[in-house]
C-alpha cells in the first residue's frame, strides 16, 4: 500500500490516482520498485557484490563500471517506417496491446500473443498496458534484433518513470519460473537513479574482466536474434513521443530509401536533435 501525499489516504501500489482525492500517486511501476522490501533486496545483491570486488582488490574497477552505468541511457530499435512514423508524423511510440487492441496491428500468432499477454500481466498486471519497452545502453547502441535504427530516449524523458529488470521479461519469468499471481521476486527491479545498482548486481564479476571500451557490449549485447539478445530491460510508463527523443543511430547510406531518411534527418536539426551515422 502507499499513502497519498495529498490526503493520506492508502492506496494499492499499483493506482495511478488516489482513489479518495483523485490526485496523482505517480507511476505505479516506479511506485512498486520503490517498496522498501524491494530496495532492500536490491541493495544487499549490490552490496555483495562490491564487498566482493574489493575483497579482491578491483575497487577501482568496479567504480569505473558504476560511474559508466550512471550515465547510460534508455534505447529503442524500431524500423525505417516507424522512425519515420515517430519524428516526421508525429506518432506516438505505442505498444502491442495498445497497437493490436487499437486495431492498428494485427495480433501475433496465438502462442506468441497468450505469451506476451501473459509475461506483461504477471509483472505489471492491468497497468502493463501502459509500459514501453526500452534497453539500457552505455554507448547509445541498440538491439538490431528489434529495428536497424536506435532511438535514443533523453534523461529527463525517462528519469521519473522508468524502471528497470535484469533481464528480458520473457527471460526472467521463465527462468524464475513465475506463474501468473505470484510475486516477483526481489531485488531484480530498480528505478533509474539505481540502475547503476541492477547492472551491478547482474555483471560486477563479469566486467572485473572487461576493458572499459567493452562495457557497452558487456551491457547489451546484440546478437541479431531476440532469443539470444542479452541486455537491462528499461519499463517506461506512459507516452513516448518524438519530444521525449535525444538523438537517433542509423545508416543514412541506403540509396532506396534515401528521401526518407533526409526528411528524418531534417526533422531532427530543427528539432536540435541528434543524427549519428553508423
Amino acid at each position: 500500500m502507499i499513502k497519498c501525499p495529498h490526503c493520506d489516504s492508502k492506496n494499492l501500489v499499483i493506482n495511478k490516482d488516489c482513489l479518495a482525492c483523485g490526485m496523482s500517486l505517480g507511476f505505479p511501476n516506479v511506485n512498486e520498485c520503490s517498496q522498501k522490501e524491494e530496495l532492500k533486496a536490491l541493495d544487499k545483491r549490490y552490496k555483495e557484490k562490491i564487498k566482493s570486488a574489493k575483497d579482491k582488490g578491483h575497487q577501482d574497477k568496479i567504480a569505473e563500471f558504476e560511474e559508466e552505468i550512471k550515465k547510460s541511457l534508455a534505447v529503442i530499435n524500431v524500423d525505417l517506417e516507424y522512425l519515420h512514423s515517430l519524428i516526421v508524423r508525429g506518432a506516438a511510440y505505442s505498444n502491442y496491446q495498445l497497437l493490436t487492441f487499437g486495431e492498428a496491428r494485427d495480433f501475433a500468432r496465438p502462442e506468441a500473443d497468450k505469451e506476451r499477454l501473459g509475461v506483461e500481466g504477471t509483472i505489471f498486471g492491468s497497468y502493463g498496458r501502459n509500459i514501453r519497452y526500452a534497453a539500457l545502453s552505455v554507448d547509445g547502441s541498440g538491439l538490431k534484433s528489434y529495428g536497424d535504427f536506435t532511438i535514443i530516449l533523453s534523461d529527463k524523458a525517462v528519469r521519473l518513470r522508468a524502471t528497470l529488470l535484469e533481464e528480458n521479461s520473457y527471460n526472467f519469468v521463465k527462468r524464475h519460473k513465475i506463474l501468473a499471481g505470484n510475486k516477483i521476486p526481489k531485488g531484480y527491479r530498480a528505478v533509474w537513479k539505481d540502475r547503476y545498482k541492477l547492472a551491478v548486481a547482474k555483471l560486477a564479476e563479469k566486467a572485473l574482466l572487461t576493458k572499459k571500451e567493452n562495457y557497452a557490449i558487456l551491457v547489451l549485447e546484440n546478437t541479431g536474434d531476440k532469443k539470444k539478445d542479452e541486455f537491462i530491460e528499461v519499463h517506461i510508463y506512459g507516452k513516448i513521443s518524438k519530444e521525449s527523443v535525444q538523438a537517433v543511430c542509423g545508416n543514412s547510406k541506403d540509396a532506396a530509401e534515401r528521401d526518407k531518411i533526409e526528411k528524418i534527418k531534417e526533422y531532427l536539426k530543427k528539432s536540435n536533435k541528434e543524427w549519428i551515422e553508423e
